[in-house]
């Protein structure tokens, strides 16, 4: 997996600063805030990716509330974790940077996740095509 470091970071990160510049709710003083912004969620997602994949610590808590849902309910379950996830990163971002990074209300932060998660998704399929 730590071969495919760079790559996941670029998968990561180009959806969130693709989004951070195109959606006109989020006001970035310049481009080199949105790149910033971009490798910084994309470097803290790897590096949750890492950490899950070499030392499993969710592994065994995952089993435990996955056994009692029925498994249709699994893959929502995990993307809504995952654009919480992601929603979590960018308000993080917004309040570190201040006046140089503004997103706005809530729904605004949620409609942001859900387009850098559904971004992720289709560069990864293109990817793994290869």
């Amino acid at each position: 997996m730590s071969s495919m470091l760079p790559v996941n970071l670029l998968i990561l990160s180009i959806p969130a600063f693709i989004v951070i510049c195109w959606l006109p709710t989020m006001q970035v003083a310049n481009r080199r805030i949105a790149v910033g912004v971009a490798l910084a969620c994309g470097f803290l997602k790897t590096l949750v990716m890492e950490i899950e994949f070499n030392y499993n610590f969710l592994k065994p808590l995952f089993n435990e509330i996955l056994t009692f849902l029925p498994p249709m309910l699994i893959n929502p379950i995990i993307g809504v974790f995952h654009i919480a996830i992601t929603a979590f990163l960018l308000w993080m971002a917004a309040k570190l940077l201040g006046n140089r990074f503004e997103i706005g209300r809530f729904f605004n932060i949620v409609i942001a996740a859900m387009l850098i998660s559904v971004i992720e998704i289709g560069l990864m399929q293109i990817i793994l095509r290869f």
